[in-house]
């Protein structure tokens, strides 16, 4: 009987170790890493999460979830988000990485603009970027957008390509291609407008990237703690491996339930800070937990990549048990679970 209680807490414990959902572990509330500093221009500080003090803003800072960045007349920054987001922020703006919901694919998709203009690009595939104004939530689909943000709160939004949508509590507008409109305070989104783009594209179109990051080698399925070696390249606009380029690129994962090494397999880290040897270099990424993730790697004068992964659990397990008795005897039983 004693040997059939030792036996049943044993395996109660395994089953929770294979098997324990994500949904009921408890999660760190911690802010998250959302983007890195790719340039900047003129006079830019920014203000920590929970903190109140400002301070100058260098290329290759890493920005959190909660940080606000705000910039000075005739500077701009540029800001790749880890999950391949490109924003550019224009003179005298200030702007907020908002909190989003923990442990979520869409972590760091939300920003609030409170003043000046931004830029922003999304991959054709992307969807669900926000941009909070006073006056209007402005949700983006696979698009490139500016956005203007008066003192007053007035608010323009010029669509260059893609789906936008602005609402608020008096109404909604979908803007598409080269179409804009603008909110006032007490008013709907106005009716659709063209947009002559070369007019108002010249601010941020003279500091473009030379290079852009390619993630290489992407297994999208794989076993939950299975590793993946995966290669990076930054390549020339000509689509060739830009062999000069020797700095680091910065790797993460949103959920952080993914581990990365460049040791193969020695050790693991949770983020990754790599340097690149003639424009390229190789990494091991292992999820750590079921679900879907976004690998994303960015760098300095770099246009950032990234990818998804679905790991999941093999549909059966076995595992050998060896069970030793009082006489010293042993037995062998093997245990085998189905999801």
């Amino acid at each position: 009987m004693r040997y059939t209680k030792i036996f049943g807490v044993i395996l109660a414990g395994i089953m929770f170790t294979l098997f324990c959902s994500p949904l009921y572990c408890a999660r760190d509330n911690t802010p998250k890493l959302a983007a890195i500093v790719i340039k900047t221009f003129g006079k830019v500080e920014y203000r920590e999460y929970d903190k109140n003090k400002w301070g100058t803003l260098t290329e290759s800072t890493l920005l959190n979830q909660g940080d606000t960045i705000k910039t000075g007349k005739q500077s701009k920054v540029m800001l790749s988000f880890i999950n391949g987001i490109d924003v550019k922020l224009g003179e005298s703006s200030e702007m907020s990485i908002d909190l989003t919901k923990f442990g979520h694919i869409t972590e760091g998709n939300s920003v609030s603009l409170t003043s000046g203009r931004a830029w922003m690009k999304l991959s054709r595939k992307q969807t669900g970027f926000e941009i909070h104004t006073p006056l209007v939530k402005v949700t983006l689909t696979g698009a490139e957008i500016e956005t203007l943000v008066s003192p007053k709160g007035k608010t323009e939004v010029l669509v260059f390509y893609g789906k936008v949508e602005l609402q608020n509590e008096h109404g909604k507008q979908e803007l598409n291609r080269d179409m804009q409109s603008q909110v006032v305070k007490g008013k709907p989104p106005s009716v659709p407008q063209p947009v002559v783009v070369e007019q108002k594209r010249k601010w941020y179109d003279d500091d473009k990237a030379e290079s852009q990051l390619m993630l290489l080698n992407v297994k999208p399925d794989l076993y939950v703690n299975e590793s993946v070696l995966l290669s990076v390249q930054a390549m020339t606009l000509a689509g060739s491996i830009d062999k000069t380029y020797t700095d680091k690129v910065f790797v993460t994962v949103i959920p952080d339930k993914c581990k990365f090494s460049t040791d193969d397999g020695l050790t693991w880290k949770d983020s990754l800070a790599l340097a690149l040897y003639k424009g390229q270099a190789q990494f091991l990424v292992k999820p750590i937990e079921e679900g879907k993730y976004s690998v994303s790697v960015a760098g300095k004068d770099l246009r950032s990549d990234s990818a998804v992964i679905k790991p999941w659990y093999p549909p059966i397990k076995e595992l050998l048990m060896k069970i030793r008795k009082q006489d010293g005897t042993e037995k062998e039983v093997k245990l085998r679970f189905s999801r």
